[in-house]
């Protein structure tokens, strides 16, 4: 039973830990930001900002996951890397249907950032293999 409660859980836990990093991210931009003599600066704090959310939320949304399943961990931060892309891309689909407007510059470069997330936490879990 416990194994079954495990499973279940697996995407809750792993979604609850990305949005909690989410406040640690827009902490450090604001004291980048809040110091004028930091390199990053020069930045524009929602650049800085949106680039975290792109690069950590994924990578510890997979990576979490991944450790919390009770077995078959590295399939399932495969599983988990195609459910985050699948629900970017689903809101890139409805902001644009919905009429939104979309800085399309700010797509490739949040992908890069995604997709590079994604596999560095898949290759976490791969190498951690307990």
């Amino acid at each position: 039973m416990k194994r079954i409660a495990r499973w279940v859980a697996v995407v809750p836990v792993a979604f609850i830990c990305a949005l909690l990093v989410a406040f640690p991210i827009h902490w450090l931009v604001m004291i980048i930001h809040g110091s004028p003599d930091h390199a990053l600066g020069g930045i524009p704090p929602r650049v800085l900002e949106y680039g975290g959310y792109a690069f950590f939320l994924p990578l510890i949304f997979v990576f979490v996951g991944g450790a919390f399943a009770p077995s078959h961990r590295f399939q399932t931060s495969i599983v988990l890397g195609c459910l985050w892309l699948l629900f970017v891309v689903g809101m890139i689909v409805l902001s644009v249907s919905a009429g939104g407007q979309i800085i399309w510059w700010t797509v490739p470069v949040s992908g890069a950032l995604t997709i590079t997330a994604l596999v560095l936490a898949v290759i976490g879990i791969k190498r951690a293999d307990y």
